[in-house]
């Protein structure tokens, strides 16, 4: 008797030895299934194992992709010697400094002086003093792509584009449901007594308008304008037009010599310095997190929102070494920065020289 309870306990030991080497392996497995080999160029691979809890979702590797991805600037901030121009990032505030990548949401006031807004291989804009703008991405131009629209509250931009954009960049200067939109061009776009005016300096741009009728219905027109052409439109009386191209056209006119001696159109007219093109090497991340307003995250595609909400998190969790990399940035006593000339002395040149084409890259200053 004795020695059957011994070898019933025996049994059922073992028993329970074998859950715990074989029988908890075997669970663990169901979440896994065998490849069976498959050659590959010819060569047989080794058998692998594939876990059936990845998602089958196509845009899951992307989400993995954009983890670790460091934010890919719309512009880089440049100025004349002695300007102040204020960046705000949502509540926060601080003042400008030339290399200073800027992101959406960004906003620019530029207090005195010029600011310069780089577009790395491609174009830089001018903001005069009094000028206030938000850049906002536009288009789905992917990483190395320009993709920028300038939201346009009050002053004076000149833009210039060195290269034909592609099919998915876009740039635009928008201001009252009034936008300026181009593919390579230089133009100026500005606030007089309420009115906008557009001028071209090259090329030609799109000038597009958009109106709310009090039937509650959007309705949008455009006209082509090209180089030595201007408009001069009132944002309220085009809201008020169901016909827009007729009163954009009936606006339309030629440049006078006088306009075309103005520093912001000697500029549209003169190439860029390939060097002041060049992305800055050591660029300025200001730690203050991302922003944008809701109704600017609106505007954007699905992935150019992911792309900014990667890029947040991105902020979120490297926020030390920002603030790290702030305090030995102004502890660097050997610093050297670059600023640009005033348009003013490009006009200077253009009289003094005119048949050769001013650097647009200003001295540097210790």
């Amino acid at each position: 008797m004795f020695m059957k309870k011994l070898s019933l306990n025996l049994v059922l030991s073992l028993g329970i030895l074998s859950l715990v080497f074989f029988g908890w392996g075997c669970n663990k497995r169901t979440a896994e299934k065998n490849v069976p080999n498959q050659p590959v160029n010819g060569v047989q691979q080794e058998m692998v194992a594939v876990n059936d809890s990845s998602s089958d979702d196509p845009s899951s590797g992307m989400d993995d992709l954009l983890t670790d991805m460091e934010p890919q600037a719309l512009a880089y901030l440049q100025m004349t010697q002695g300007a102040q121009i204020i960046v705000s990032r949502g509540t926060q505030q601080t003042d400008g400094l030339p290399d200073m990548a800027l992101f959406a949401g960004d906003q620019l006031e530029v207090k005195s002086g010029e600011a310069w807004l780089l577009y790395p291989e491609t174009g830089m804009s001018v903001l005069e003093t009094g000028t206030k703008v938000t850049l906002i991405p536009d288009g789905n131009p992917g990483e190395e792509g320009l993709g920028v629209r300038l939201l346009m509250e009050a002053g004076k931009i000149w833009t210039r584009l060195e290269r034909l954009l592609g099919v998915n960049e876009d740039f635009s200067v928008e201001a009252n449901n009034v936008v300026a939109t181009v593919r390579g061009t230089a133009f100026g776009i500005q606030f007089v007594n309420g009115d906008l005016d557009i001028v071209v300096a090259d090329h030609q741009i799109k000038v597009s308008t958009k109106a709310v009728l009090n039937t509650g219905k959007t309705t949008s027109d455009y006209i082509i304008l090209a180089a030595g052409n201007g408009v001069r439109v009132n944002p309220e009386e085009i809201s008020k037009m169901t016909d827009q191209r007729a009163l954009l056209l009936k606006k339309m006119r030629v440049l006078t010599d006088v306009e075309k001696k103005q520093p912001g159109y000697v500029f549209g007219l003169r190439k860029l310095n390939p060097e002041a093109l060049k992305k800055p090497v050591k660029p300025i991340i200001w730690s203050a997190p991302l922003f944008l307003k809701p109704e600017f995250r609106d505007r954007l595609t699905p992935d150019v929102l992911r792309r900014w909400e990667a890029y947040v998190d991105w902020y979120r969790r490297h926020q030390a070494e920002l603030l790290e990399a702030e305090r030995l940035r102004m502890a660097d006593s050997a610093l050297q920065i670059k600023f640009q000339p005033p348009l003013r002395d490009i006009t200077l040149l253009e009289m003094t020289a005119p048949t050769s084409a001013p650097v647009i890259n200003g001295p540097e200053y210790k």
